[in-house]
């Protein structure tokens, strides 16, 4: 799945950066958190439609669980270090 994943993991991150960039420069925890869930709904969306695609429906099927909890993981990391990074890079 190498360049689905490089497709779908760079449509994530584009619309993640896309709905935290504001003109005023505001990025709070709604709109991090929504953009978290935007860009984690289009990935397990993404990897569904590459999987029925390579593997058929019920494998599909099968792997959303697990693409959720990457979703999940994802966030549960990734916020808080973003959210330390930006403060960290402000000083």
């Amino acid at each position: 799945m190498g360049p689905f994943t490089f497709v779908i993991k760079g449509i994530e991150g584009f619309l993640a950066g896309w709905i935290l960039k504001s003109r005023d420069g505001n990025q709070g925890n709604i709109r991090m958190v929504f953009a978290w869930i935007i860009g984690g709904i289009e990935m397990v969306t993404g990897y569904f439609l590459v999987q029925v695609y390579m593997y058929g429906f019920g494998a599909a099927l099968v792997e959303i669980p697990f693409n959720f909890f990457q979703m999940l993981i994802g966030g549960i990391i990734g916020i808080p270090i973003a959210k330390t990074l930006k403060q960290r890079l402000k000083t």
